[in-house]
């Protein structure tokens, strides 16, 4: 009866669960593909490729394990969504191939 902390003894959800369970649907049986910053000013940005879908886009998981912070990543694209811990959607624009974030220690997933 391990439940691994993602479920109270009741069966109830907590927000780890909601977590896992969102973090599975946007990048299921993820391939690394790329260190894209890798502590710099305690910043982390990988990418992913979903391997079951492979004409999905790539997807980068960010986060600063010190808190708020505003982090730049190399991006291709025009437009992106970014895409909270617990499944909050916001777009935002790229400028200069790049995009500009606000990032905390729990990670938001970029594509």
């Amino acid at each position: 009866k391990y439940n691994g902390g993602l479920f109270q003894n009741n069966g109830n959800w907590r927000p780890s669960a909601h977590a896992v369970k969102n973090m599975i649907s946007i990048l299921p049986a993820p391939k690394f593909t790329a260190a894209l910053i890798e502590g710099e000013g305690d910043h982390y940005a990988y990418q992913f490729s979903p391997s079951l879908s492979p004409e999905a886009k790539p997807v980068i998981m960010a986060w600063n394990l010190k808190g708020p912070a505003m982090l730049k990543i190399p991006f291709t694209g025009a437009q992106a969504e970014v895409i909270d811990m617990l499944g909050g959607k916001t777009s935002i624009s790229s400028q200069d191939g790049q995009l500009t974030i606000p990032v905390g220690p729990l990670p938001v997933y970029i594509r």
